[in-house]
């Protein structure tokens, strides 16, 4: 395979004719010269936005093996030694930090959570698992600046995805995977180019009582020289307790007859099972290994084993080569040698009679290997979760050795270090570190569990662990301490505890982040010095810049709560209070959680000293609460060291409806943390009051997880009742006297507003509007205004009254409800700096901007309030993807201006995570256009919640002018921080000739694959659109240049071409038409396409279809024959050796045809191997060409969609229904089959075959399973009918017209899309063909189809059809891309298209059809007995 570079070239500038006669020569030699006499980013504008990153924080997700610190030096860029180290995992993407924690490249790609990572040697490649069955191989590029995905590995699982929970590797060159369901390893066959590239050589599946737990790899024998083998030990722990052993032998190339019986041979290894080693009691959740013969320790050579069990202890087991048949040198252990029970395995296993000590035997290459117990450890209380040996040696300081060490972390929250006592003496707890009664960090529920996982650095000077709340424990080991003597006194095993010195490291949140906000501005502060963030891990955190590092830390554990956090609020400072008794408020803040209460906090004095010394925050400080404490049972924090002039601020406020004045605010007691408190209470509330010096910390200003939970929480000073449900979002105004906010609701009552004033915290009014949830609230930069929306799809706006001496303090009126302002829930809006515009965002991927009203508004008691325009001044949706939703909007701060930059800038964020930055005016009719997407670690993993520009200062410095700072946060756990850089504006004209003439792509002759390599991370873009890298494709090695055509690209607007780096076309939408492959003469000239290889490097956006037919059926056969006799179709290269694969390529659709050896019904998991083989395909959709039989034998041709609806869900793995898929479970239905049965029955009429064959549906039944919408056609019911011609050439013009296979045909019947209003049907009841759904779809045109439960499918028991309805039900969500969970719910019940169950009424009893009506109805689905119901 070669690589085929596309490029795009402009068709009027005088190099493009050179470009091109270069190019067709494949003198690649001249592509340099030709690029660099172009003309100079210089004289053309360039894009005038730029993004990077200023910081990103993120905890550890929950899971054993998900962190790893490198070991080995990298090569061949040496500064990657100091600056990248530690890797973990955080969601569903992969952090890379510093040694201190500072995170640096964020890895995105995996579409579950991470659960194991595991560093390469050198530690330039990084290899990740996770939750969606992936194995993915990173790398990073020569100067360490970004990384790369090289390849993704699938475990081989005959059950389909299974979850990545364990990785081992091996020196760079294995890697084995354990999920679920198997055991598979990868060796590196081909090392050249970033990350290798790596083939399976082995995979063993486990059954449901072996599960594993655990996995290593132990080098044996190390192949050196001309050694013919390298022998391996493959340990995988169980959740039977045992470790199973897999000897595996590495044979060079060439070398043969290594396959004996019982052996499973792959590429150049052959693996056999050697047994189980017995011992533990519980789970075995973690293995590590560690090399003795280079390290010269205990006698003789050989590898040491540690395994960790769930029953609270540790065995090491020590491999060795054994002599004739003497065992190896006897160790300890006798006494838990006797517990061994007997080997197991297909080939030889052994047990000595004589000496109990020797578990296992292995046969290797011309030698022997013993397994024994050398040592049992105990010393953990609960399970241990993780094992690491300490490396072998300084790389800083020579060859000088470390000794053996070995660490272990457990549930019981501590971490031991374990050595031994000389040479050959008994191991002991040298260090143990942690606390058995500290808090970890997390959640109030994190605090009560212990370490995950644990790691040594790559000098064994230091050790770092992770909490099962995502939190960071490291330790350094101190050799200055107490006159220590170094390395020289460590040797000799003089090791103390008081060495060990604890090391601040990364925090960050471990659930998703609902909010971030930033210091408010106000009373002559600007603001932005700080920023708050809120997650559903149930704490809200303080980021500021340390003074001396001048990078983020978090400062403060503001609150610790017990229920998931949604929204919060800064409150601007300002002076409050009567007459002589105002004082100056700062530092406040309002939090919502999933509960109706609103919770107020103000920063304690402790805090505010830590901010002044650490980050230079100065504040004032009059008479406040000394800090704060959370008590045992609480759900919040509670002031210690209350005064008298403060404790007037520690109130608890019942919110009341405004003008009513029923409810008057109490006080809580002055004294506060008094007597009567608990012994826990009493001990928490002593270490918040032990004082700490924060002084001389600037050098290293991170805080250690028990300093940010002991001393840095702030006071609840007031509580705000009134809500009916969880808080849903609020929002001060700029004044700071009043707050919004709103809670989750399904009736009008609910879902009002309500208002808050800061002065009393009592409500003062409340404000009417919205139906459903409001999802947020933004107040207009004067307070005159406030905006809501919410899942009603509605936009409201209410106006701040006046009287005689201006605006009223919560004084608030509606006046104005735009009415559907979206096609769906409106998830985020906010106004422009100058309040002229506000921008709302949807889930209907749309963002919309409305313009103030010039003339006129509501009046008012002789006020005018202003409303906005009844129609919005733009419109568009994200450049990344017109099918995402956006789910946060943000305009800056102030107007910009740039080469590319001249209006408003606004900031969007999506589903999927990207980031852009768009611009315009005010100006009805001006396009808006989007200057830059985000791209490498600056967009998010996951769906975008809010998104905060920085405040601008009063003075702003030179930096802020050319600058703005943007904080987001999301789904993916993390907190994002990114400077934009706007650049001066460019005196020369942008030439726009350059952009609105034809562009044409020509494909540059196939070029090795390094220099394809070396192309891909160039990614340039010309600014005066002379030449564009656009894609880059495999292509065979052996296809000749002259049968790559050319095509042409017209785009309709210059603004998409400049839209972002690298792949600007693609971002924008475009007209295809061909040229001739002789560009440079006739630039211009249109012709028919030519044809074109299956491998073209241009696949079309629609995705590929896939038709599927087997040999061993023989109406497949003939509809296949059928459609081939048809022409145009193109064999290219199989999946496998057995199969066939042909191509239509002059369609608009990329319509693949795949013919299989085996039969349909238990072909499970096509869609993902036809994936494997082409992994820059997207399958749309698949169609399998079969045979129907029946009993009648009456002639047919019929539509299904496949699944087994109704059959009892078996949980166990490995279950398969009587006729193939899983029991109990849907595939998506094709949204093609309600077109296609139409078109089938008007084709059988026109072909004088309605009186033969009968036209059907049919009911879901059968396998296979696949992850992709799929639908079966098949010619029924006899063996003579399955071979007739004309029933295949019927099914051959039908799919011809539905796919638009033909070049005369249309471009097919395409799969409608949600916005247009349709009404998907699930059918229930009646028999299996389904008559009252055949009626159904003859009659309305406007109908589709989604999976038919026929009356069989509800004879089970209740939660059977239940769980069978359920799955019909979202399997059709999924295909028609609808939301899959409470869509009515969440979007108001007005969903544009809905899900409907019609139900054949006569083929239920009474009771059964009330169950189900009523089931349907309390999930909120629509049900139809007749046809007029679904009007």
């Amino acid at each position: 395979m070669q690589a085929t570079i596309l490029f795009l070239a402009s068709s009027h500038h005088l190099r493009a004719p050179e470009l091109y006669a270069s190019i067709s020569r494949g003198e690649a030699a001249c592509l340099s010269p030709i690029l660099e006499s172009m003309e100079s980013p210089a004289t053309c504008p360039t894009s005038a936005i730029n993004a990077s990153s200023i910081f990103m924080a993120a905890a550890c997700n929950s899971f054993s093996q998900c962190l790893d610190w490198a070991q080995g030096t990298p090569e061949p860029c040496e500064a990657l030694k100091e600056k990248l180290v530690v890797a973990y995992g955080a969601h569903d993407w992969v952090a890379i930090t510093t040694a201190d924690g500072a995170v640096r490249h964020c890895l995105r790609g995996h579409k579950a959570k991470v659960h194991c990572v595991a560093w390469l040697i050198p530690s330039r490649f990084l290899v990740s698992g996770a939750a969606d069955g992936q194995v993915r191989v990173w790398s990073i590029n020569e100067d360490g600046s970004s990384w790369t995905c090289s390849q993704v590995l699938y475990p081989d699982t005959e059950e389909g995805e299974a979850c990545v929970n364990r990785l081992a590797v091996l020196d760079g060159e294995l890697i084995a995977a354990a999920t679920t369901l198997s055991v598979t390893l990868w060796h590196c066959s081909i090392k050249s180019g970033p990350g290798g590239r790596w083939t399976q050589v082995f995979s063993t599946a486990m059954p449901p009582a072996q599960i594993p737990c655990a996995v290593a790899l132990a080098p044996l024998v190390r192949r050196r020289g001309d050694a013919p083998h390298a022998e391996l030990a493959l340990l995988i722990g169980g959740v039977d307790g045992k470790i199973h052993v897999w000897n595996g032998t590495g044979l060079r190339r060439g070398q043969e007859g290594c396959e004996e019986e019982g052996q499973e041979s792959a590429g150049s290894w052959s693996w056999r099972s050697a047994g189980a080693l017995t011992g533990h009691q519980a789970w075995v959740r973690c293995l590590a290994w560690r090399s003795l013969r280079e390290e010269g320790e205990g006698e003789g050579e050989g590898v040491m084993v540690a395994s960790g069990s769930q029953d609270g202890k540790i065995r090491l087991w020590r491999v060795g080569a054994m002599e004739g048949a003497e065992g190896i040198r006897p160790g300890r252990g006798e006494e838990e040698a006797e517990e061994a029970g007997e080997g197991e395995g297909r080939l030889r296993v052994e047990e000595e009679e004589d000496d109990h000590e020797v578990r296992l035997v292995m046969e290797g290459a011309g030698c022997r290997y013993g397994i024994r117990l050398d040592a049992l450890l105990v010393g953990h209380e609960d399970w241990i979760t993780g094992l690491a040996w300490r490396p072998h040696g300084y790389p800083d300081v020579g060859k000088k050795r470390q000794s053996l060490a070995l660490l272990s972390c457990s549930m019981d929250r501590s971490l031991i270090i374990w050595r031994p006592e000389g040479a050959r003496g008994a191991w002991t707890p040298r260090v143990r570190l942690g606390d058995l009664g500290a808090d970890l960090g997390g959640a109030v529920g994190g605090n009560l569990l212990g370490f995950l996982g644990c790691v040594f650095s790559e000098t064994g000077d230091r050790v770092l662990a992770h909490g099962f709340g995502g939190s960071f424990h490291a330790y350094e080991c101190d050799r200055r301490a107490e006159g220590g003597g170094g390395a020289e006194e460590e040797e000799e095993g003089e090791e103390r505890e008081s060495r060990w010195v604890p090391m601040p490291f990364a925090t960050g949140h471990f659930e998703e982040v609902s909010d971030v906000q930033w210091e408010r501005p106000g009373g002559g502060v600007g603001g932005g010095r700080y920023l708050v963030s809120v997650s559903k891990d149930q704490t809200t955190r303080l980021w500021a810049v340390a003074s001396q590092t001048r990078r983020l830390h978090e400062m403060s554990r503001v609150q610790v709560h017990g229920y998931d956090l949604s929204c919060c609020d800064m409150l601007p400072p300002r002076r409050q209070g009567p007459g002589d008794e105002e004082v100056w408020q700062e530092h406040r803040l309002v939090s919502g959680a999933d509960e109706k209460t609103l919770r107020v906090f103000d920063a304690p004095r402790k805090v505010l000293g830590l901010l002044a010394a650490l980050a230079g925050i100065q504040s004032a400080q009059p008479a406040r609460i000394e800090t704060a404490y959370i008590p045992a049972l609480a759900l919040s924090s509670k002031a210690v060291g209350v005064t008298a002039s403060s404790s007037s601020t520690v109130a608890h406020v019942q919110g009341v409806e405004a003008g009513a004045g029923r409810e008057e605010a109490w006080k809580a007691g002055s004294a506060v943390g008094g007597g009567g408190l608990g012994k826990e209470d009493a001990e928490a509330e002593a270490k918040a009051r032990a004082r700490v010096s924060w002084e001389g910390r600037g050098a290293n200003p991170s805080l250690l997880e028990g300093e940010l939970v002991d001393h840095t929480l702030w006071p609840e000073v007031a509580k705000l009742y009134g809500h009916g449900d969880g808080i849903m979002c609020l929002a001060a105004d700029p004044t700071g006297q009043i707050v919004a906010s709103a809670c989750k609701a399904r009736d009008a009552e609910t879902a009002q507003v309500r208002l808050w004033d800061t002065g009393s915290w009592r409500g003062v009014g409340v404000l009417p509007g919205h139906a459903s949830t409001v999802v947020q609230l933004a107040f207009s930069h004067d307070g005159s205004l406030l905006a809501s929306v919410s899942k009603d799809r509605q936009v409201c706006l209410y106006a701040r009254e006046e009287d005689g001496e201006g605006p009223r303090a919560g004084a608030f009126r509606p006046v104005q409800t735009l009415a559907r302002a979206h096609k769906r829930i409106i998830w985020s809006c906010d106004w422009a700096h100058d309040d002229a515009l506000l921008a709302t965002a949807s889930r209907d991927g749309v963002v919309k901007i409305w313009g103030r009203q010039g003339e006129g508004g509501v009046m008012w008691r002789d006020q005018v309030l202003p409303v906005l325009g009844p129609e919005a001044l733009a419109s568009f949706k994200p450049s990344t993807s017109e099918t995402d939703a956006v789910t946060a909007v943000a305009f800056a701060p102030r107007l910009v201006q740039g080469a590319d930059v001249a209006g408003y800038l606004l900031a969007l964020g999506t589903e999927s995570g990207n980031v852009e930055l768009w611009t315009g005016t005010k100006d009805k009719g001006k396009s808006w256009r989007c200057l830059l997407a985000f791209d490498g670690s600056l967009p998010h993993a996951g769906a975008v919640r809010r998104l905060r520009w920085k405040p601008l200062s009063s003075a702003q410095d030179g930096d802020e002018k050319t600058s703005l700072i943007l904080a987001s946060c999301g789904t993916d756990h993390a907190v994002k921080i990114a400077r934009i850089r706007h650049l001066v504006h460019l005196n020369h004209p942008p030439p726009r000739q350059c952009y609105e003439d034809t562009l044409n792509i020509q494909i540059l002759l196939p070029l090795p694959r390094t220099d394809a390599a070396s192309m891909r991370r160039l990614c340039f873009s010309y600014p005066s659109a002379s030449i564009i890298i656009v894609a880059l494709a495999l292509v065979p090695s052996s296809l000749s240049s002259q049968r790559i055509p050319s095509f042409c690209l017209r785009e309709a607007s210059h603004q998409g071409i400049l839209r972002r780096r690298c792949t600007p076309v693609l971002r924008t939408r475009m007209r295809l038409s061909v040229t001739t492959p002789s560009m440079a003469a006739q630039p211009h000239s249109t012709t028919t396409r030519p044809a074109f290889p299956a491998a073209t490097a241009l696949h079309r956006a629609s995705g590929t279809i896939l038709l599927l037919a087997t040999t061993e059926d023989k109406a497949s056969v003939n509809m296949l024959q059928a459609l081939l006799a048809r022409g145009g179709w193109e064999e290219t290269t199989p999946v496998d050796a057995s199969s066939r694969v042909w191509h239509r390529p002059d369609g608009p659709q990329n319509v693949f045809m795949w013919q299989i050896t085996q039969g349909f019904l238990r072909a499970d998991w096509l869609d993902k191997a036809w994936l494997t083989a082409h992994p820059s395909q997207r399958i749309q959709e698949m169609i399998f060409l079969s045979r129907h039989a029946a009993a009648s034998g009456r002639p047919s041709l019929t539509i299904h969609p496949i699944g087994n609806p109704g059959q009892p869900f078996a949980p166990q793995e490995g279950a398969r229904g009587a006729h193939g898929g899983i029991p109990g479970r849907c595939v998506p239905p094709s949204p093609r089959m309600a077109p296609l049965f139409r078109q089938l029955h008007r084709a059988v009429q026109d072909a004088g075959l309605a009186g033969t064959f009968e036209v059907t549906l049919e009911a879901t039944h059968h396998g296979p399973w696949h992850m992709h919408p799929t639908m079966f056609v098949e010619i029924g019911s006899k063996e003579e009918d399955w071979g007739r011609e004309d029933a295949a050439h019927v099914w051959a013009d039908v799919l011809d017209k539905n796919l638009g296979l033909s070049a005369t045909e249309a471009n097919g019947v395409r799969i409608p899309a949600v916005e247009e209003s349709k009404l998907v049907i699930v059918g229930a009841g009646g028999g299996h063909y389904t008559p009252k759904m055949n009626d159904l779809l003859r009659h309305r045109e406007d109908v589709l189809l989604g999976h038919i439960l026929a009356s069989y499918c509800f004879t089970g028991s209740e939660e059977d059809w239940k769980r069978g309805i359920d799955e019909a039900i979202e399997a059709t969500r999924r295909a028609y891309s609808l939301p899959s969970e409470n869509a009515e719910e969440e979007d108001g019940g007005k969903e544009e298209t809905r899900v409907c169950v019609y139900i054949d009424k006569k083929a239920f009893k009474s009771a059964p059809r009330q169950a189900l009506v009523q089931y349907l109805e309390s999930r909120g689905i629509q049900c139809a007995f007749k046809e007029n119901d679904l009007n």
